[in-house]
């Protein structure tokens, strides 16, 4: 697996739209997941294997674009202050259960 580009946006404004971006290269390997959490609790999940594809949890200030977002982009809509955090994307590939957690910090100021 081989990471070709991992940004988080390092300041947002308030009522803005920010985008996330995890992009990788498998090679050999199988998709398994990619999850993406604010601190410590997971907000999205892409299973290429399953039906849907994409699920979301609710989280204070994370407000997904499902249609917009796959398993290398995160579209978040209509940040708050609450939306400031760490964010991490993990990815995971078979058949060994390889996996990588990339990390980095937003903050969203008031207008």
């Amino acid at each position: 697996m081989k990471l070709n580009k991992f940004q988080i946006p390092v300041y947002k404004q308030e009522g803005s739209d920010a985008v996330l971006i995890c992009d990788f290269s498998t090679g050999q390997d199988t998709l398994y997941f990619v999850k993406w959490y604010k601190g410590r609790r997971e907000f999205f999940r892409f299973v290429p294997q399953s039906t849907p594809q994409i699920r979301t949890f609710p989280e204070l200030g994370v407000h997904v674009n499902e249609a917009r977002s796959n398993e290398t982009h995160m579209f978040l809509e209509n940040l708050t202050i609450q939306s400031t955090g760490t964010y991490s994307c993990e990815v995971i590939v078979e058949p060994i259960h390889k996996s990588k957690v990339l990390t980095g910090t937003m903050t969203v100021g008031s207008k």
